[in-house]
């Protein structure tokens, strides 16, 4: 035998030797960092005072990859509607720039279908990164339950979940095409399915926040549930843990949530043995354009698109001679000039007795002074939305504005701005028992007359939960002519604008 083959045989021998004598360490600790993006909303571009933008986040992204070894990057949805570009390129580009930051996964928020399943389906395609959601069944299969990835011996499962409120709150027509069930069963039946496959499991969520602690406390077996849909918060909760804190030892299921419109990236730490987590720790980093250099490719891929919107809206078409508020605790809870405005357009336009606007649709306001086709688009960026019409009984109506008054304590979307009428309710009433007086240009509201109404589609279909208006509406017509471009064309016209507080609607 030659030496060099008697020293590879001592050396196997040897090696084998220290295996038996030192077995691979199974309960190794792995460390992971879980960054994320809450409630997202198109903001690929910083706010007026510089905090957010992909382009800073990827370079924090990048700083913490750069000393991490195991990073999982997520996104808990509401990709869309927010912003002039999301408005106008329909997520287009922060898909294109997520993919150049290697997101992991994305969540469905009820706001991916604002342009409908065909524009998602979009995304979806264009996107390196899957949509999670367990609890939207699709016919198509458009969207994944959930997916794995591996870290260093780690497995991490990702379960996807979204709001049960995405029934009533996205376009109906969308609803129709898909099975909207409880996260909680789904989560139950996923968690059993996957903890033979995964050492970790964390539910990447989009819904309200007693949600999320509802499933803590039903799913125990998820490890880590990344939230969405509302404000953020600082720290860590669990459902022993009201009050949230930095960090914890030996936690049960974990709750966290970075802040709203990419001003926070969320980063969790967590110290993992045998598919126990032993410690975690998390923060929130501020994202400060003016501080941060931006990352140059993310930079330039916005930057292109940037650039075509500016072209685009910075047009001036009239002006206002009052601001016109569209904030949302004032417009989701009382009359609004700007509300006025934009029902009284509608009216006018189809001749209607009655004008409906969801103050939900109504997501910025416009300052005193020149207005842009920009500023349109801020104000109204549902750029799918038509004019339809209908008749309805007076009984209906009454109905429809029990449902607007229905949540005015959470600033729902679904709270009505009015032109050809006038209500009063009582926030504090039991719901069902809230409007108290309704008149239809001055005169009472008759049960039993039949009205003329405009609305937008999306209302008029069973939106933000008006069923009433889809089971009960008569004569229905689409004008097909989008709300974006009837505003426009009125602005053009009209040139300046006055609209006024006329005490259309009351609050006791």
């Amino acid at each position: 035998m030659s030496l060099m083959k008697t020293q590879q045989r001592s050396i196997f021998i040897v090696v084998l030797l220290l295996r038996f004598i030192f077995p691979p360490l199974s309960g190794a600790e792995t460390r992971l960092t879980v960054l994320y993006i809450n409630e997202y909303h198109g903001t690929a571009l910083p706010d007026e005072d510089g905090r957010g933008g992909l382009a800073y986040q990827a370079t924090v992204i990048n700083q913490i990859r750069a000393k991490e070894k195991n990073v999982l990057l997520l996104n808990s949805g509401d990709l869309l509607v927010g912003t002039l570009m999301s408005a106008v390129f329909r997520g287009v580009p922060d898909v294109l720039a997520m993919n150049l930051m290697k997101f992991d996964a994305v969540t469905v928020g009820n706001h991916e279908f604002d342009f409908g399943l065909n524009a998602f389906q979009n995304l979806r395609d264009l996107a390196r990164f899957p949509f999670l959601s367990a609890n939207l069944v699709t016919d198509e299969n458009l969207i994944k339950p959930w997916m794995i990835r591996e870290f260093d011996g780690l497995t991490v499962a990702v379960i996807g979940l979204t709001t049960v409120e995405t029934r009533e709150i996205i376009d109906p027509t969308v609803a129709k095409q898909m099975t909207i069930l409880d996260p909680i069963p789904v989560a139950r039946q996923i968690v059993q399915s996957l903890k033979d496959q995964a050492d970790l499991i964390i539910a990447l969520t989009h819904q309200d926040n007693a949600d999320d602690l509802a499933l803590a406390k039903a799913v125990p077996e998820i490890d880590v549930i990344v939230g969405g849909h509302t404000e953020g918060f600082e720290g860590l909760l669990t459902v022993n843990q009201p009050t949230p804190v930095k960090k914890l030892q030996n936690p049960p299921t974990l709750y966290v949530k970075t802040h709203r419109l990419g001003k926070t990236l969320g980063k969790l730490d967590l110290t993992v043995e045998n598919g126990k987590i032993l410690s975690a720790q998390v923060e929130n980093i501020p994202i400060d354009s003016r501080i941060l250099p931006p990352d140059e490719e993310v930079a330039h891929l916005l930057k292109f698109y940037s650039d075509q919107l500016t072209r685009k809206l910075d047009t001036t078409i009239g002006k206002a001679q009052v601001e016109l508020n569209g904030e949302r605790h004032v417009i989701r809870s009382q009359e609004s000039n700007l509300g006025n405005l934009i029902a009284d357009i509608i009216r006018h336009d189809t001749q209607t007795e009655i004008s409906f606007v969801n103050a939900g649709s109504i997501r910025s306001s416009i300052k005193e002074g020149e207005i842009t086709l920009g500023d349109l688009y801020r104000v109204f960026p549902f750029v799918g939305n038509t004019v339809v019409t209908f008749k309805l009984d007076g009984e209906a109506i009454w109905e429809a504005l029990e449902n607007s008054v229905s949540q005015v304590e959470k600033s729902a979307g679904r709270f009505l701005q009015v032109s050809g009428l006038t209500y009063t309710y009582d926030p504090k009433a039991p719901l069902g028992h809230r409007i108290l007086e309704v008149k239809v240009n001055g005169t009472p509201l008759a049960p039993g007359q039949i009205y003329s109404v405009s609305t937008t589609n999306y209302l008029a279909e069973g939106g933000d939960g008006y069923i009433v208006f889809q089971q009960n509406r008569k004569d229905y017509m689409d004008t097909k002519i989008r709300l974006i471009d009837l505003l426009t064309d009125y602005v053009q016209k009209a040139k300046i604008l006055t609209p006024r507080m006329e005490g259309r609607i009351v609050k006791k």
